[in-house]
């Protein structure tokens, strides 16, 4: 008897990075569906104690935020 592997790729994006272009952005969107992955879990960026994000800037502008809501 044969066993079928199931597997299934799953990511995090961060959005809204510092430094993030609309061109990043684009680029991220295109690659998800370029790939058609079937789960996306998207966030905002924000910096996290002890990595190094900590300390980058957070770049929360309202065309970052509405664009993140309109894909």
């Amino acid at each position: 008897m044969y066993q079928t592997l199931i597997l299934i790729l799953v990511t995090l994006i961060s959005c809204a990075f510092s430094g993030e272009t609309d061109e990043d952005f684009l680029q991220t969107i295109n690659l998800i569906k370029e790939y058609k992955l079937p789960q996306v879990h998207i966030s905002q960026f924000y910096p996290r104690p002890g990595l190094r994000s900590d300390n980058l800037i957070l770049n929360a502008t309202i065309n970052i935020i509405l664009r993140m809501k309109s894909n």
